[in-house]
């Protein structure tokens, strides 16, 4: 039997194109681009630096110039406008603080300086407990608060010997500021204990 070579065969393959014979092709017609000229618009804002550099600045024909360093104007300008609207309510709260801590003050001091005298066990006594405590009082609030040292007061008694039992003792404390002047007072009824010794 004999022996078969083996052959090797290229097969080539033209492209073809399959036509209608009723369809008539016409050639495709190459139409050239038209090429539009771009035209250069000249830039209305210029990017500026000053000498060194760390403040650039937009400026341009028709436009107005706008800076970094204007940055802080519009804080400098709240300041100027709020400063003299602030200042006086500032210190009108202030005033007003103040003098309701006289008045505070006062009528306090006329508390404890009645209640000193009212229970005092004699009429000896009642004078130097009212000192007593006058002076711890000036000593640790109203010298602190810048009131005028000593303060002024007066005690009236409904009965004579003032401390008889049941009797009607008024006590009235008259301050005043040393820094504007202001002045408060209080006034305080207290009554003697009906069951004391007179």
């Amino acid at each position: 039997m004999p022996l078969l070579s083996r052959r090797f065969f290229r097969l080539e393959t033209t492209p073809f194109l399959l036509v209608s014979p009723s369809v008539k092709t016409e050639p495709t017609q190459h139409v050239p681009t038209q090429h539009v000229p771009t035209q250069h618009v000249p830039t209305r804002h210029v990017l500026r630096l000053d000498s060194s550099g760390a403040r650039p600045s937009f400026s341009g024909r028709g436009s107005r110039i706008v800076s970094f360093s204007d940055k802080g104007s519009a804080i400098l300008e709240f300041l100027l406008l709020a400063l003299p609207l602030f200042l006086p309510l500032t210190l009108f709260l202030a005033n007003v603080s103040h003098k309701s801590q006289i008045e505070f003050d006062a009528n306090n001091l006329a508390r404890q300086l009645v209640r000193a005298y009212a229970t005092s066990p004699d009429a000896s006594v009642a004078p130097l407990r009212v000192a007593k405590v006058e002076q711890t009082f000036e000593e640790h609030i109203l010298k602190p608060h810048g009131i005028t040292v000593p303060a002024s007061f007066s005690i009236n008694c409904s009965s004579n010997p003032c401390l008889s039992p049941g009797s009607r003792i008024e006590l009235t404390v008259s301050l005043t500021s040393l820094s504007s002047a202001s002045k408060a007072s209080a006034k305080v009824i207290e009554y003697v204990d009906q069951w004391r010794n007179s």
